[in-house]
């Protein structure tokens, strides 16, 4: 009996203690900044230099954090920017018509993967995550199209209906070309050494969950965005996306970084690449909003 306890101690002690934080945690004073040993939760992020992890942070983070601020209120739209004009809240599919049936059809769909995920290992922890967030936006904004035609234009989901338009494409473009020709030919060529191992990244890479969320989302928000109702995108959908890019990072910065979760590495406040990778980023919205505003203009697609 006492080997058997022996055995169970030494199971305990490889499974990863789950660790037991409140959210008066994050606003304790007397806390450290890192609140999870090493600065990875649970240990599933030691792979990541522990530079990245822990140790302060490098002058000129706070820097780029009060420049995106400035950005968005340099952007800031002179009227209310979360209320839209009457002409682009009607920018929505007719009832009954031809992509208004597409989008009915398409948002079940779109729920149908949200349940996978959250049913998956991983759970709504993957809700942490650009490309998750990306994908409630589009669905959020296919069920809105579904319902826009029978509310009173005044109606506040109009208006969100409209703030979720260049969001919802930005940012699915964003992940479709980041992870499809840049992070996945990455690790597939330098993290999977062996032939066996590349074989079964490809087989996660093209699942049926991962190939909906970094290949077909692109599709979707084309049709709710550009098919559906077409319309240049202006100023103020814009500043809705830097605010929406700015809350992420906040998010990213001063909760998950503080938590030991490391899912975007070359945003570590801890090194100078912040200089480079969060311009860069942001200048990834830019230029999105440059290049579907001219597919729009020329009737490209």
């Amino acid at each position: 009996s006492s080997s058997r306890t022996s055995v169970a101690d030494e199971d305990d002690k490889s499974i990863p203690k789950v660790p037991t934080l409140s959210l008066w945690d994050l606003f304790n004073p007397q806390n450290p900044w890192v609140l999870v040993p090493n600065g990875s939760i649970m240990g599933y992020f030691d792979n990541i230099p522990k530079r990245f992890r822990v140790g302060p942070w490098s002058p000129v983070a706070p820097l780029m954090i009060i420049a995106l601020c400035v950005l968005c209120a340099y952007t800031l739209p002179s009227q209310q920017p979360w209320m839209f004009p009457h002409e682009a809240r009607m920018h929505f599919p007719e009832a009954f018509s031809p992509m208004w049936y597409y989008n009915a059809i398409a948002f079940p769909w779109l729920c149908n993967i949200i349940y996978q995920i959250l049913i998956g290992p991983i759970g709504a922890h993957a809700f942490m995550t650009y490309t998750c967030i990306s994908w409630s936006m589009i669905t959020l904004r296919h069920g809105l199209s579904v319902l826009s035609p029978f509310l009173e234009s005044d109606h506040w989901a109009l208006h969100l209906h409209e703030a979720l338009r260049f969001v919802s494409l930005c940012t699915a473009t964003i992940t479709f070309c980041i992870w499809n020709f840049a992070l996945m030919p990455f690790l597939y060529f330098k993290t999977m050494p062996t032939p066996e191992k590349k074989k079964a990244f490809i087989k996660f890479c093209f699942s049926f969950k991962l190939t909906n969320l970094h290949v077909c989302n692109i599709f979707f928000a084309i049709a709710n965005v550009i098919w559906s109702t077409p319309r240049t995108f202006h100023t103020q959908d814009l500043w809705c996306a830097f605010t929406c890019g700015l809350g992420y990072a906040l998010f990213y910065l001063l909760v998950l970084d503080r938590l030991g979760v490391h899912l975007y590495p070359v945003f570590s406040p801890r090194t100078n690449w912040v200089i480079f990778t969060f311009p860069a980023c942001f200048g990834c919205y830019m230029g999105t909003f440059r290049f579907w505003n001219m597919i729009i203009e020329k009737q490209v697609i």
